[in-house]
């Protein structure tokens, strides 16, 4: 019975009218930043790439 009601409270709590009735602004500023994420996501995967290209010339130079 408690992990029944545990669980019940967990739904609710996920689902509660006031995360649901939060204040407009916020919510647009989240939807804008998740809009920006992918874009800031692959700059970072090609600064990456960049610096393992550079570093993968530089062992070759040694190499030889």
């Amino acid at each position: 019975m408690d992990t029944e009601e545990i669980s019940d409270d967990k739904s609710s709590l996920l689902t509660g009218k006031k995360i649901c009735e939060a204040p407009e602004s916020p919510n647009q500023e989240n939807s804008i930043n998740t809009l920006r994420q992918p874009r800031m996501i692959q700059g970072i995967q090609r600064r990456i790439v960049g610096t393992a290209h550079n570093l993968l010339k530089i062992v070759g130079t040694i190499k030889r």
